[in-house]
């Protein structure tokens, strides 16, 4: 159970990263 969530948090906080970079990028 806590790897899951572990690893469920780590891949949000990517997208998360994605959607920052991805909104520098276009300002």
């Amino acid at each position: 159970m806590l790897r899951t969530t572990v690893l469920a948090g780590e891949v949000i906080i990517q997208e998360n990263n994605r959607m920052l970079k991805r909104r520098d990028a276009f300002l």
